[in-house]
């Protein structure tokens, strides 16, 4: 829109996301409730500004301009996006799930072959466990080899003890 138009309100609007980012720079890594704390302390009023500021912007501007457009969809957006805030394991956007997909997306045409729709399922769980062990920085065949080695001894109330996010690599 910006690069377009060269629109004033998009240059704004981009420098005050760009502050909300800013903000998820800073609190990247830390625990969810720290997280948390500081984005209800900082990233909770720049995006109160944003919402209302939009809304000002919006009946300054041809409500059938793309811009316009734009401001709608991030309106409808915004409070969907607020429990962020105040839940430290949330992110700002979906990018590490865009991401993590994205393999998925570019061999569709090799998995026709997984042969059936439980074919399909059983690929989806060996991903999701496979990237959940990756966003932990847990190695998979390592993890895998425990937990498969430990299920059978396992109670199913205590499978949770299986997870990736619980699992501690040896030497760790």
């Amino acid at each position: 829109m910006l690069r377009v138009h060269g629109s004033s309100i998009a240059a704004e609007a981009i420098k005050r996301i760009a502050q909300l980012y800013g903000i998820e720079k800073q609190v990247r890594g830390s625990p969810p409730c720290e997280r948390a704390s500081l984005r209800t302390a900082k990233s909770k009023l720049i995006l109160d500004k944003l919402e209302i500021w939009l809304g000002k912007q919006l009946i300054q501007i041809s409500g059938k301009s793309p811009l316009a457009l734009a401001i709608r969809y991030a309106l409808t957006r915004i409070p969907k996006i607020r429990p962020y805030l105040t839940h430290g394991f949330l992110e700002l956007d979906n990018n590490i799930a865009e991401r993590a997909m994205r393999p998925i997306a570019i061999g569709r045409k090799n998995y026709l072959l997984l042969g059936s729709e439980k074919g399909g399922k059983s690929a989806a769980i060996a991903y999701s466990l496979i990237k959940t062990c990756k966003l932990n920085r847990i190695n998979p065949q390592s993890w895998l080899t425990y937990a498969l080695a430990n299920i059978q001894d396992t109670n199913i109330s205590d499978l949770d003890k299986l997870m990736p996010w619980n699992y501690v690599e040896a030497g760790s």
